[in-house]
């Protein structure tokens, strides 16, 4: 009887595990890894773009209690820096998003615990994120 539930208890575990390890709903871009997982779309407003985030807290309960997604927005035509942060977490993840983006801007996603990122030496195009769904 004990190994029935043990061995129940493991496939549900399992099975939940890479369940949760997705992107919330829609079409998403996988950004980077750290104590966190990103991901980020864009969507086209015919000059411009919006972006979303998404970390998912990765399985780290602790880790969402002690630094805040952080997300950075850099360069482009417009020579501008933007970052903003959240602590409000929504079933294992936290959203940002930004309007008024330049295609050529970088984005740079992170766990807030490592310092200032660079942002103008890494990140991702805002031109090669997937268009958000819906």
């Amino acid at each position: 009887m004990t190994r029935l539930v043990l061995a129940t208890a493991l496939l549900v575990l399992v099975a939940a595990a890479p369940a949760a390890a997705r992107p919330p709903g829609g079409d998403w871009t996988l950004v980077r890894k750290d104590s966190y997982v990103h991901y980020a779309c864009k969507r086209d407003r015919g000059d411009d773009f919006v972006v979303k985030t998404a970390a998912w807290f990765n399985g780290k309960g602790q880790m969402i209690k002690e630094y805040p997604a952080w997300a950075n927005l850099a360069g482009g035509p417009r020579s501008r820096i933007r970052s903003k942060f959240t602590r409000s977490w929504v079933e294992g993840f936290a959203f940002l998003r930004f309007k008024d983006v330049s295609g050529s801007d970088r984005l740079w996603l992170q766990a807030d615990g490592y310092g200032p990122p660079d942002v103008w030496g890494d990140g991702i195009r805002v031109a090669r994120l997937t268009d958000c769904a819906g």
